[in-house]
């Protein structure tokens, strides 16, 4: 549980890292308490998504999708399913983006639905392991509680975090499939 959180906060983390240094802006300016306090913002964050949501989706949809479909087909089917939940976002949320259209929005558009989908293979694999509903739920907090507090971002970072979940997302299968077992590094380093 507490890997998988780690690696949700480092995936949004490391592109706006990359984002400062590439745009000469410290890192602190891309971040907002916005009149809150750590402790409301949790609860807000908490309630506004993890809460509700995980229950149907973790909850409900994996388990009737794994039954229908292998474990990634399962997992990308329920991340564009997440994604397209969240599409009134897209619109709504370019004001991140001073109200950026065109290819900046395509960028943002894209960019959700492959952190929506790395997300979705993320909690899946924790709860292929686990069968903890909570887990799900802590992995989508840890997601909401990063993005709540974000300002003055833009395209380029969804961008780079793009590719980082991307990463992050293909990490876990191969943890999955148990590409990262002492049983594989074994094979893997003998001399035939």
């Amino acid at each position: 549980m507490l890997v998988s959180g780690i690696a949700v906060v480092l995936s949004s983390i490391v592109p706006l890292l990359i984002l400062s240094f590439s745009e000469g802006q410290p890192f602190t300016s891309f971040f907002s308490l916005k009149g809150y306090s750590l402790p409301v913002t949790l609860l807000l964050c908490l309630f506004a998504g993890p809460l509700g949501e995980e229950l149907g989706w973790r909850g409900y949809l994996r388990v009737e999708l794994d039954k229908k479909y292998g474990f990634i087909q399962a997992s990308i089917v329920a991340g564009l399913i997440w994604a397209f939940w969240h599409a009134i976002l897209w619109f709504v949320d370019v004001a991140f983006m001073d109200g950026a259209t065109g290819l900046p929005l395509a960028i943002y558009i894209i960019a959700n639905v492959v952190v929506m989908t790395s997300l979705v293979i993320i909690m899946n694999v924790v709860m292929q392991r686990s069968n903890n509903l909570l887990n799900a739920i802590w992995i989508h907090l840890c997601y909401n509680v990063i993005f709540y507090h974000l300002t003055n971002i833009n395209h380029a970072y969804f961008g780079w975090l793009t590719g980082v979940y991307a990463i992050t997302g293909a990490l876990f299968l191969l943890y999955h499939f148990g590409y990262f077992s002492r049983d594989k590094i074994a094979v893997s380093e003998m001399k035939f």
